[in-house]
């Protein structure tokens, strides 16, 4: 059972019904699953796994859209197509880190970068627990909620 609907129009009298926040949907779709756009209840942090990323200051990114299985952003930071990135994210009550993902694909927009992400559930062991599935979920949810008001 999806839990984000997908626009669906009704050709005969031309009118559209939205069940969900979402994008509209494109022939040149590639999502398997739906999106809330612009979430304003969600901090997110990215980072690079391992070391290094310990290391650096994270990433302060921007989210443009979120689903349980990947997000949007654009920062000022360009990522390469296939890189690896650990995010955390934050929603208003629940929280996940060391969230992976690859850049599934990256552009420049003016002085930004914005970027495709879209979560490794194969990754590691923390990536396939039920506890960050649910995490995930009920934030997901929470932000659906919150849309529809």
């Amino acid at each position: 059972m999806p839990l984000i609907k997908r626009k669906q129009t009704t050709e005969t009298n031309n009118t559209s019904q939205e069940a969900r926040p979402q994008a509209p949907s494109t022939k040149d779709e590639r999502r398997n699953h739906g999106r809330i756009i612009r979430p304003s209840a969600l901090t997110v942090f990215a980072r690079h796994p391992g070391l290094m990323g310990k290391l650096l200051q994270p990433d302060g990114i921007k989210v443009l859209d979120f689903s349980r299985f990947g997000l949007a952003f654009e920062s000022e930071h360009k990522y390469r197509t296939g890189e690896e990135l650990a995010f955390e994210i934050t929603g208003r009550s629940d929280h996940a880190d060391g969230v992976i993902g690859f850049v599934t694909h990256s552009e420049k927009n003016q002085n930004l970068y914005r970027c495709g992400v879209q979560f490794d559930f194969s990754a590691n062991s923390h990536m396939r627990s039920y506890d960050l599935e649910e995490t995930l979920t009920t934030i997901e949810l929470n932000l659906l909620a919150a849309a529809s008001h």
